[in-house]
Parts: C-alpha cells; structure tokens; sequence
C-alpha cells in the first residue's frame, strides 16, 4: 500500500481552507476578461467589472469541487493504451516540466547553447524511452524558431516523438485549438480525440489573486472541449505570497479554487489537476530558490490539500538550482521528488538545472533513475502471510542462512528494486569498468540511445501535417506585425 507522511494535521489543512474560501468571498480574485467575468456573474458570484475582481461564495466554490472529476476517476490519456495513467491504482506519476531554454553540452567545462529543435527532439525521445517517466512534458523550448511560435513548434515535434501522454504550456484560445488538430491529425479522427485525448495544458495564475487575461482564455476553452488543465499558483513567499509558509498555502489555495469554480461551472467534471508552484525568496540576494527546503515544505503542505478536496494532485518537484547534474542536483531531485509524493502528490514533474533555464540530455537518463527509487519506495510494504514469512524464519532458525531456501527463491524478484546505472559493485570491479560515477554512466546512456538514432512514430505525411499547423501559424504571425 501506498505510503503517505503528513505535514499538516486535518485542523491545520480544514483551517486553511476556510481561510482561503474567506479570501475568495471578502477579498475576491481579479479575471481580466470581459467572458470570464460574465460566466462568474451568470454563476452568481459578486463582479465589479472596473475593477475585474470577482467575489465568490463558499456554496459555489463547494458545489465546483463536487462537479470537479475526482482523483479516482482521472484517465489521462496516452496516444496508445500501454500508457493510459489510471489514477484509481494511487501510483505516483512523473514527467518533465517546460520551457527551459539552454541545453548543456559539456558539463566539466560549464558550456551550454541555445535549444534547438533537433535537442527537443532528442529529448522527448529519451523521456518517451525510460519507464519511469511516465508522461511527457515540454521540457526544452527550441530557440531556432520565431519566438511567438515556439509554443506552437514544441508541441509539434513533441506530439509526433512521443507515445505518452504529453504536458505543455497554453498561450491562450488559438494555440490551443491548433494542439488539438495537431493531436486528430496524430489520432486519425476528432471522435478519437474526444474519446482518448492525450494532452493536457499547464495553466498558471499570477499571484497575488490574480490570473492574466491568456490563461483564463486557455482556461475557458480548456473547459468548453474538454480538455484536462492543470493550474498551478506560482507564489513567491516574501514578493507575490506572504513571507510566512501558511500564508502562501492559504493564498495558493484561494488562487487554484477560484480557477476551479470557472472551469466546473462552465463544463462540470472537466479534468482539472490541482497544482502549486509556491517558491521562496533569499531575502539577502533577491534570487529565488526553486529547491529550497521552505519551498519543499509548501509542496508537502500542498499534496495534503489537493488530497483533502479529492482531487488529483500535479505540482513542480524535481527542481534543481544546480547549474550541473552534480551532487547538489542529485540530492534537490531526490528530495524534493520523495517528499512530494509521500505527501499526498499524484503528479510530478520537473528536473530543470539552473533554476528552469536548462536540461541536458545525460540529466534526463539520471533522473530516470532517481524517479526509479523514488517509485519503489512509493509501493511501500505488504504485509501478509507470504511477506511475514514465518515458515522461513521458523525453519532457517538461529544462526542459519535464506540464500537456499525456497522462499527467498520464490520472493526475491518482486522484494528488490532492479537499478539499472546505479553503481554496487566492488571497488576493484568498479576501476576495471572505468570508475565512472553516476552523471558519466547517465550521460554515455542518453548519447548511446540518440546516436543509434529514433525510428518515426508517424508517417511523413501526418508529420507534414502536424508541423504545418505551427508552420501556418507562424505565417498567420508575420501578417499581423
């Protein structure tokens, strides 16, 4: 069975949320978009169109959970069955965040690029490769396309490399319609795309009680097709949230409800991903620490709370400051990863070097192994009569050996993890072999796979399709400027 740790007691999490419901009530929520405000007035909550705040009662934001698609029925979608995510069985899943721009090419002598659309490529093909990851997300954002367009590009060759679900930014109401004729011209059919989607879109609001006028249109078309969101609240303590740890959950809190009640209230029981990207401030630079153990107890307190409304959980973990795949980004993913998911987190994503702004592709293979750990820890212990294994310690009795007996033979697969580059040989055998440590094994994995080269998901002509949609957007562009 699954197990879960607590960071906050059932009095805390209830009392931050009628804090939070307070602050929707009293304080409001601004929505910068004439439609948005005329859904929420049709809802019946309190609008001051000059202002765009909206006042929303508890009553509302309660019957919005119960419409809200529980954790337990989530279906999220690969392009083929074999990676359909069925959050019924409580696993932790784990995927990649987006948007870095820079890929690091030679670790030992600090140098990075510009992402490239052949290192988007490479990179959702590796993602796509491992096991343990088991959804996509847009991790690299290529830097060899018009930048308004990059959104439009990443999905492209995302969708086309990938047989997993896949995760990425939305940029308001045409780039999401333009996705979603990439993903029929994948899947053959709008029936088949309603039935099985296989994407779903991060939507973030702007602290502090806000969200800009592009997410909510992604938000209400989202809605309107059906497609899942997950809305994350991006606080910073101490500059967009309160510098104390509580408050920024309460306010968090408010932000992701008020985002809930629109998207229920318009379509009930669209998939809708409960999401936190609380973070903090050093106070003595400015800088913002996205691994920080403040910021990985708001992401504990934040797994209880999407917990406690029932819904599925997402939110950023896995995040380095590390500018390397070193120590300190080994540690940051591990962390933060376990402490996430003990906590209440149903989806995890990250591992970004240098604060979201680059990857690299031998990062990629290590963090597969990391999440790996991460999992078997998160089966947790069955305890029965096979695993209590009385028979054996009655019959090995004092001072004998389990090595022979039948039922180490019989347990021994299914009670140890299987690492793959993780090193446990001696040292003498460890030196033959080269010595190499774990980011090295990492990295000749990932270049061994990409110089062996992919073979293609999909058809020339579905990928001639699926890029000409960016392609007619990007001429769609330069006509407007």
């Amino acid at each position: 069975m699954r197990p879960y740790s607590v960071f906050l007691t059932d009095e805390d999490i209830q009392t931050i949320h009628n804090n939070s419901l307070d602050i929707l009530e009293n304080t409001g929520f601004m929505m910068p978009s004439d439609e948005a405000l005329k859904y929420m007035e049709s809802f019946g909550c309190e609008v001051d169109h000059k202002t765009q705040i909206v006042k929303i009662k508890p009553e509302l934001v309660q019957d919005s959970i119960d419409k809200a698609t529980k954790k337990k029925d989530l279906v999220l979608y690969g392009q083929i069955p074999e990676h359909d995510m069925h959050f019924s069985d409580d696993k932790v899943r784990f995927g990649t965040m987006t948007n870095c721009t820079h890929v690091l090419v030679d670790a030992e002598k600090r140098i990075r690029r510009p992402c490239t659309t052949e290192d988007v490529i490479n990179a959702t093909r590796l993602l796509d490769h491992f096991d343990n990851y088991d959804m996509v997300g847009a991790l690299l954002n290529q830097q060899d396309v018009p930048p308004a367009l990059v959104d439009w590009y990443c999905w492209a060759y995302q969708l086309i490399n990938t047989k997993k679900h896949l995760i990425g930014t939305a940029v308001g109401t045409q780039s999401i319609r333009d996705v979603k004729n990439m993903a029929i011209a994948i899947l053959g059919s709008e029936k088949a795309f309603n039935e099985r989607c296989p994407l779903s879109f991060y939507i973030l609001c702007r602290p502090p009680l806000q969200i800009d006028r592009l997410s909510l249109e992604s938000l209400m078309e989202c809605a309107k097709l059906r497609i899942p969101v997950s809305v994350s609240c991006g606080t910073i303590a101490g500059a967009t949230g309160p510098v104390t740890l509580a408050g920024n959950i309460v306010q968090s809190h408010a932000e992701v409800l008020a985002t809930l009640v629109l998207s229920q209230q318009i379509n009930p029981g669209t998939p809708f991903m409960y999401g936190a990207y609380c973070r903090s401030m050093d106070m003595k630079t400015g800088n913002i620490g996205m691994s920080s153990p403040e910021w990985t107890i708001m992401k504990a307190a934040t797994g209880q709370m999407g917990k406690f409304l029932g819904l599925p959980m997402r939110q950023a973990s896995l995040l380095r400051d590390a500018k390397i795949p070193d120590a300190q980004a080994g540690y940051e993913s591990g962390i933060t990863g376990m402490i996430a998911a003990i906590c209440g987190t149903d989806m995890i994503d990250g591992i970004e070097l240098d604060s979201d702004i680059m990857a690299d592709m031998g990062d990629i293979a290590m963090n597969n192994e990391i999440i790996g750990y991460i999992k078997y820890v998160m089966k947790g212990m069955d305890v029965n009569e096979n695993t209590m294994a009385m028979e054996a310690i009655k019959k090995v009795g004092h001072g004998g050996n389990y090595m022979g007996h039948k039922h180490t033979m019989q347990n021994y697969k299914t009670q140890r993890w299987e690492f793959g580059i993780t090193e446990r040989q001696v040292w003498e055998k460890w030196m033959k072999e080269g010595g190499k440590d774990f980011y090295q094994k990492a990295k000749e994995q990932a270049d061994g796979l990409i110089a062996a080269g992919w073979e293609p998901y999909v058809s020339p002509e579905v990928e001639k399709e699926v890029v000409g949609i960016a392609e007619r957007a990007n001429i769609d562009y330069s006509k407007s400027i």
